[in-house]
């Protein structure tokens, strides 16, 4: 008898940073967003029960797939929120604390209030990525922990708070 296995992966988490139309190398368009969000839609998961199902607890839909936004950049609310609410489709964002507005460092990032009412919707979860997004891998223990701590510090009780989701330093 012959058994064949089925060597795809259990789960795909599609990281994204911008959704626009710059010629960024980090970015795609709203339009190739969409495309790829309403192919994926009946397998979409959020994070977390990607967490919870490594840790061993519950299972997932086959192939599922997870959807991530790094950085926190303002065009997640006006081109990937609306896709994503379109088809209900869950992300996670992740958000450099300190470099959240009104800092005059960074601008085009999502504020605390942009989050706080994106996340009343219920779809979307914003989690901790560190402080002022250094190379993590090149930083010493000390500043590591500051950027992840002090990042995870950062939030106010009325906002998201970091939960089982953790950066790992690779």
């Amino acid at each position: 008898i012959l058994k064949i296995i089925d060597r795809r992966p259990e789960v795909s988490v599609l990281m994204y940073h911008a959704i626009d139309r710059s010629s960024w190398k980090l970015s795609i368009t709203p339009q190739e967003f969409e495309w790829q969000v309403r192919h994926i839609k009946d397998r979409a998961v959020p994070l977390e029960a990607v967490v919870r199902h490594a840790q061993g607890e519950g299972n997932l839909k086959k192939n599922a797939v997870a959807l991530t936004f790094d950085d926190a950049y303002l065009d997640f609310k006006t081109n990937a929120l609306p896709i994503l609410e379109k088809y209900n489709v869950p992300a996670t964002v992740f958000v450099p604390t300190a470099l959240l507005p009104p800092d005059p460092m960074r601008t085009g990032l999502l504020s605390w209030d942009d989050m706080r009412e994106i996340q009343k919707k219920g779809l979307v979860r914003f989690e901790s990525h560190s402080r002022t997004h250094l190379h993590l891998p090149k930083v010493d223990s000390a500043t590591l922990k500051d950027e992840l701590e002090g990042s995870a510090a950062a939030n106010p009780p009325t906002t998201p708070t970091p939960s089982a989701t953790k950066t790992k330093r690779y």
